[in-house]
């Protein structure tokens, strides 16, 4: 009877897995399809309405993109359409890769995250109005809660021309807190960017290096990088000022690096690159390959750090949190 049992089983469960192989792919499921398609009438509509020259947009689920598509042009004037290799400057994502790195480096005990930036960055020091100030913390930078204003003391966003680090760091002196840590809640290019060459002190590699070697390949973002490499090159797209009216003219806006600001904001990349790092955060496991973070850590970088009056939104490790429609989203956004 043992033998008959075990014969029904194998049975049962070959037939499982066949139905489970034969099961079409979830794109072609009809609600799913329908989704889509209502997602790609949105963001038609909305290009028009806000009058977007071009740009690349990706669903993904688990490990797939499920879908992809550009849309307008990369390049107006030359009429080259946007896609899913399409590279762009994604602004103040960067700030997810900058926080990729601490906790690799804390996974590795390199570091802790409650641990004083001035610890790793000899020097550092800001002046302020309030008594009895804690040290700015590794976390509380970037959870943005640290207490530093937005910007140096300096005018490169009117010049756009952007000092090395060691100009902002000089520039300190000049500068003052703008609450105590913990305190408020207030977005900072600064700290971030502070915290960035912090960690590649740490690391004893330029900051750009460190990601670039520890985060961009491993994970097979062939196509991202802080500088526009000859490859990336022909898939940039163009951008340009944003118009008010329909009929006026497209003027292609300024493009400068941005110096010591780079780990707040000169990743340049694609749909398709940034999927990848996306799908990281599906994964679970050991840290190891492309599994560039153990689960654990993937998680905890999700849990909140700082909840905002409101209840509705508060911030990760590096990430944006909110209810949406009684769900909790996670993001960042950027771009230029």
């Amino acid at each position: 009877m043992k033998k008959k049992y075990l014969l029904v089983l194998a049975l049962v469960l070959s037939c499982t897995l066949s139905i489970y192989a034969q099961a079409p792919p979830l794109k072609e499921d009809p609600e799913v399809k329908a989704a889509l398609a209502l997602l790609e009438a949105q963001l038609a509509a909305q290009m028009q309405d806000d009058l977007v020259p071009g740009m690349s947009v990706a669903v993904i689920y688990d490990q797939d993109i499920l879908w992809a598509k550009g849309f307008g042009y990369a390049d107006v004037e030359k009429k080259i359409p946007a896609d899913l290799h399409t590279i762009y400057r994604v602004g103040s994502i960067t700030k997810l890769f900058t926080a990729t790195m601490l906790m690799q480096l804390r996974d590795l005990g390199k570091l802790r995250l409650d641990d004083p930036l001035a610890n790793y960055l000899p020097g550092f020091h800001i002046p302020s109005r309030f008594k009895h100030v804690p040290a700015v913390t590794l976390r509380q930078i970037i959870s943005h809660t640290a207490g530093l204003p937005r910007e140096a003391p300096l005018d490169y966003w009117e010049t756009l021309e952007f000092p090395p680090i060691e100009t902002i760091l000089a520039s300190l002196n000049d500068a003052e807190m703008t609450f105590p840590p913990w305190t408020e809640w207030k977005y900072s290019n600064l700290a971030v960017a502070l915290m960035g060459y912090t960690l590649g002190l740490v690391a004893g590699q330029p900051y750009a290096d460190y990601v670039r070697e520890n985060i961009l390949r491993p994970l097979a973002m062939n196509h991202s990088d802080f500088e526009i490499t000859p490859a990336m090159k022909p898939h940039m797209a163009t951008g340009y000022n944003r118009r008010k009216k329909k009929d006026d003219p497209l003027e292609v806006a300024p493009h400068p690096h941005i110096g010591g600001m780079v780990p707040a904001g000169n990743l340049y990349s694609s749909v398709e690159d940034i999927a990848r790092f996306i799908s990281l955060q599906f994964r679970d496991g050991p840290a190891g390959g492309s599994q560039i973070l153990r689960g654990s850590t993937l998680k905890e970088m999700r849990l909140v750090q700082w909840m905002n009056p409101d209840w509705k939104s508060a911030w990760g490790i590096g990430w944006g949190l909110r209810l949406l429609e009684g769900k909790l989203a996670i993001g960042h956004s950027g771009g230029i």
